[in-house]
């Protein structure tokens, strides 16, 4: 993974533009925009893979548990600590969930998602870890300049791609070199997805990293 500031520097020297050592400069600033709507153009165009996550819940979910950059949740389940078997937790309104799941500790039934990022589950587990959360995740632009830009190295010539096409057109109005990176884009977008559709389901590898949380 690169920092924002690495990216940032790799699209102004694509430009012609020098590198700089702080995002506060005017073209600095300009490339930074356009690595954020690449992102959200990168996020929106397919339901990638390295975007999934299975997560333990390490807490007791007694008011409510918040996974940060959460997207969706696909599923909810319990792990049996003793044999490791899951077992998927019914989603309800949260209303139902307070009313009906009134026992307050031992094996979970149920959650509720609270907004967009937050769920909570009655019972509330027992034992810690016995809660796997699996959903997608959006990708959240880095804040800072040595923070590290959250999608895989692999997919790090689709980022440069689409943050180009953003900046020939802010920063050069060039319209027409605009457009051969957006025909770029869609073409790596397509290849990417055939990638990941075609790789194996099993195992790991590098476009599906499968296995025991």
């Amino acid at each position: 993974m690169k920092t924002l500031l690495q990216a940032v520097n790799d699209v102004l020297l694509q430009v012609g533009e020098r590198p700089t050592s702080s995002l506060q400069s005017v073209v600095g600033r300009k490339a930074v925009l356009a690595i954020e709507a690449a992102l959200v153009d990168i996020n929106v165009a397919s339901d990638w893979v390295f975007k999934k996550l299975a997560t333990p819940i390490s807490q007791q979910v007694q008011e409510t548990f918040t996974i940060p950059g959460l997207e969706r949740i696909d599923a909810v389940h319990y792990r049996n600590p003793n044999t490791g078997r899951e077992t998927p937790l019914q989603a309800v309104p949260v209303e139902q969930l307070r009313g009906v799941y009134k026992t307050l500790s031992g094996i979970p039934q149920a959650y509720a998602t609270v907004g967009d990022d937050s769920i909570i589950i009655l019972p509330y587990p027992t034992e810690a870890n016995s809660i796997i959360l699996y959903g997608t995740r959006s990708i959240v632009a880095p804040a800072g300049a040595e923070e590290l830009i959250e999608i895989p190295d692999r997919y790090y010539p689709l980022l440069l791609s689409r943050a180009l096409y953003h900046m020939l057109i802010t920063h050069l109005a060039d319209t027409q070199a605009a457009n051969v990176k957006n025909q770029e884009f869609l073409t790596l977008v397509a290849r990417f997805i055939q990638k990941e559709s075609s790789a194996s389901r099993s195992g790991r590898n590098m476009y599906r990293k499968r296995g025991t949380y």
